[in-house]
């Protein structure tokens, strides 16, 4: 009998125990995070290939440039990792996407647009192997990325507005932690009937520079300065300018005047001006050359937030979602565009987020209360085990 209950005992103890821990682990253990590895830029995929593309219709072949060395974590012969590409809204965060064998899942179109992207004979561009890697279990170097248009859609397939395109590596079937990398550009859609057969133009972003320079910076704003000229004429006096300043030059002799604007005329504000991550932020900002156009930015690292048209006065007024996976404390959204004068100018303002969802509760991943729920059954069982008494039963029979 105390062999019995020993037995019962260890057994259930041990069930239990395992159930636990296995819940306890799935619980404290976050779903990996995708990671934006840089920018895709949009280049010209004809004989020129290479060459930076910022505009053209639905019919336009272009390609992606990735950064030099673009790889995926494993390669496709050793470790089975595929690339894949995506379009999407701007308000989709690429980080969070699934793939499937036909590309983001679940697929959508119109407001929900979310597809692969298709080459010129309208094959979807989907589950790519890597190059094999140089070295056993190291990085499958992402190669062969082909030419791309919209061709394959027809009108209203693509309403107007900002799309995420680019490259991601996946490992595995659809879950929340398929995706480990990707690269991404933005491409900003209007409606042209005049265009075929999709009847779309596109704009695309610029790469965004590695670093900026500000100058006269206040609590709020920073504007980027213009940059510095100088004209020597034989027998003038030589004046150099000063940011958002006139020069006059005249002959010698004379006295040469120079007057400064101020940067009153520029501004720009975030409403609110803090806020979660994954919250709506209103973006207003005015100084900027009437129908050019300005990109909004992310920072510390530079994520672009979209593309949008300066107004006929000169503004700019958008809303933005704050990546999902920014951390707490205080960054910077910048609009980066073109002065009325021509020069590049920046402005940017602070925004602090109150609350990452980097962290452990935002975890997909194992369902914990399963096994929790087991694991306590098994300890239950194991006590009735334990404290039953056979002895009756075995009376009864040997009678």
């Amino acid at each position: 009998m105390h062999i019995q209950k020993s037995i019962a005992r260890w057994v259930a103890t041990t069930a239990a125990a395992f159930f636990l821990a296995t819940s306890m682990w799935a619980w404290l253990t976050p779903a990996r995070a995708a990671s934006l590895e840089g920018a895709a830029e949009v280049v010209s995929a004809g004989s020129t290939g290479g060459q930076p593309l910022t505009s053209g219709g639905s019919a336009t072949d272009f390609t992606l440039k990735l950064p030099a060395n673009a790889a995926c974590a494993g390669d496709s012969a050793n470790a089975n990792w595929r690339w894949q590409t995506y379009m999407v809204v701007g308000g989709v965060d690429p980080a969070t996407l699934q793939f499937g064998a036909q590309g983001p899942t679940p697929a959508g179109n119109g407001a929900e647009f979310s597809q692969p992207l298709y080459t010129p004979t309208a094959s979807p561009v989907v589950n790519r192997n890597t190059a094999d890697a140089a070295s056993a279990g190291g990085p499958g170097p992402i190669v062969n990325i082909p030419a791309f248009d919209f061709s394959v859609w027809g009108p209203g397939d693509i309403p107007a507005g900002t799309y995420n395109v680019g490259v991601a590596c996946t490992l595995g079937s659809a879950s929340a932690t398929q995706l480990d990398r990707y690269w991404n550009a933005q491409m900003t859609f209007t409606t042209a009937p005049a265009d075929s057969p999709a009847q779309v133009t596109w704009t695309a972003a610029s790469t965004p520079p590695t670093t900026t320079t500000t100058v006269a910076p206040t609590t709020t704003t920073s504007t980027t300065a213009v940059a510095t000229t100088t004209t020597t004429m034989p027998g003038a006096t030589t004046t150099t300018t000063i940011p958002g300043a006139t020069t006059t030059t005249v002959a010698s002799g004379a006295t040469t005047t120079t007057s400064t604007t101020t940067a009153s005329n520029s501004t720009i504000s975030l409403s609110p001006a803090s806020g979660a991550a994954g919250s709506t932020v209103s973006v207003s900002a005015t100084g900027f050359r009437s129908g050019s156009q300005a990109q909004v930015y992310f920072l510390s690292d530079p994520v672009l937030l979209t593309t949008v048209t300066v107004t006929s006065t000169g503004g700019v007024s958008v809303s933005v979602t704050i990546p999902s996976n920014a951390a707490s404390g205080s960054h910077s959204i910048e609009v980066r565009g073109t002065a009325t004068s021509g020069a590049a100018l920046t402005k940017s303002s602070s925004f602090t987020v109150t609350t990452s969802t980097t962290t452990v509760l935002s975890r997909t991943g194992t369902d914990f209360l399963t096994p929790l729920i087991w694991g306590l059954v098994l300890l239950a069982l194991g006590r009735i085990a334990t404290s039953f008494d056979l002895s009756p039963l075995r009376h009864g029979l040997r009678k």
